[in-house]
């Protein structure tokens, strides 16, 4: 925590200006220092904001609707660094060509606290949504969307936490997923976070396998011929 220095400025002696002369790198360092805890002040002002993710899965096997599928809880924590904005919305990201599975919500699809209740994690409960197109604004990228009910004192504050859940059909694979969040709000500059667990595997179209195939060809076929 930086705390506001007062300094005060006297008249140069001639006494002065010898010591200054005889003692230039004492000064120099004395002068870099200052300029390295103004930049660190600076810096520190402009932490950017957070959002991060753990993600699980677990089969269903209940001879239901959603049996064989797979249920994903995501628990969500958010800090938008006290810009006065609430979150609105965050999604999702699959990157990559994927052959998208199918995915399915219940009603709501989460619940988080909120700008009036920051300490209740059941504050207000949340819409889920599949964007296989994109979720405009946000991304080009399919994306499941988590959005946040727009009444008065119900949107989410700019700190909070949440648990959410979709399921699909796509069976997971463990990974540090990359920016695979983002969140939306306001007019802010979105914020990108890394989702960590077990999410649907990303499997690839059937054009995409194909070239894939014709790749590995080719490359086992060039090492054949150095061989």
């Amino acid at each position: 925590m930086w705390k506001k220095v007062s300094v005060s400025v006297r008249p140069v002696k001639r006494s002065d200006s010898r010591w200054v002369r005889k003692n230039k790198k004492f000064v120099a360092l004395l002068a870099a220092g200052a300029v390295f805890m103004c930049a660190a002040q600076v810096s520190a002002s402009l932490i950017p904001p957070d959002i991060v993710g753990n993600i699980t899965a677990t089969e269903i096997t209940d001879g239901g609707v959603h049996d064989g599928w797979y249920f994903y809880e995501i628990s969500v924590e958010w800090d938008l660094n006290g810009s006065g904005a609430g979150l609105s919305h965050f999604d999702i990201i699959f990157k990559g060509i994927c052959d998208l599975p199918d995915i399915d919500f219940d009603s709501p699809a989460g619940y988080s606290t909120s700008a009036s209740e920051p300490t209740n994690p059941s504050a207000m409960g949340w819409t889920g949504y599949f964007e296989p197109l994109g979720d405009p604004g946000v991304t080009d990228s399919p994306a499941i969307k988590f959005n946040s009910p727009h009444v008065p004192d119900g949107e989410a504050g700019a700190e909070g936490y949440g648990i959410f859940s979709f399921y699909a059909d796509s069976a997971p694979v463990y990974g540090v997923y990359t920016d695979a969040l983002v969140a939306k709000a306001g007019t802010l500059p979105l914020t990108y976070g890394d989702l960590t667990g077990y999410a649907p595997a990303c499997v690839p179209e059937p054009t995409s396998m194909l070239l894939l195939g014709i790749g590995a060809f080719a490359l086992l076929r060039k090492r054949k011929l150095r061989a």
